[in-house]
């Protein structure tokens, strides 16, 4: 009965410690600067696919500094500045599985004060250095791909 305790303190230990560092690999990953590759939106209603939105950050850039300050560069010059974080959220799919989601919340002000907030759902992220990830609005879908410089 203790072996089957100290194994079962040790799965416990192994899988909650591999999910911290998972967690902290995705998190040192996402620090940098990244470029907009793709980005498109997908309405609602029936039917609707997505439509490319690309023309609207071609050539965009977006900084995230380890100490959580972000920085949006916009293809013409403009800058915003504003912080950024990530945390990760417990769920469970379609199937009954538990899933682990990764949030990325991002509050950026503009020159003229305004607030812009994005909340991106990492949907990959890999060694490559391409990110990929889903926003929702009670409108629209979109979905936005990344790739490190």
């Amino acid at each position: 009965m203790p072996k089957l305790l100290l194994l079962l303190a040790l799965i416990i230990c192994t899988f909650s410690n591999c999910r911290k560092d998972t967690f902290d690999r995705i998190e040192m990953n996402i620090e940098g600067t990244w470029e907009f590759t793709s980005a498109s939106q997908r309405s609602y209603q029936a039917f609707a696919g997505h439509q490319s939105i690309f023309s609207h950050y071609e050539g965009d850039l977006i900084r995230f500094e380890k100490d959580k300050t972000a920085y949006y560069t916009e293809s013409n010059g403009d800058q915003l500045e504003g912080i950024w974080d990530i945390r990760s959220v417990d769920g469970t799919d379609d199937d009954g599985d538990s899933v682990t989601e990764y949030i990325i919340s991002i509050a950026l002000a503009d020159q003229a004060g305004g607030l812009i907030h994005y909340v991106w759902e990492v949907q990959n992220i890999n060694i490559n250095h391409h990110l990929r990830v889903e926003e929702s609005t009670s409108d629209y879908e979109y979905c936005y791909e990344l790739s490190k410089r």
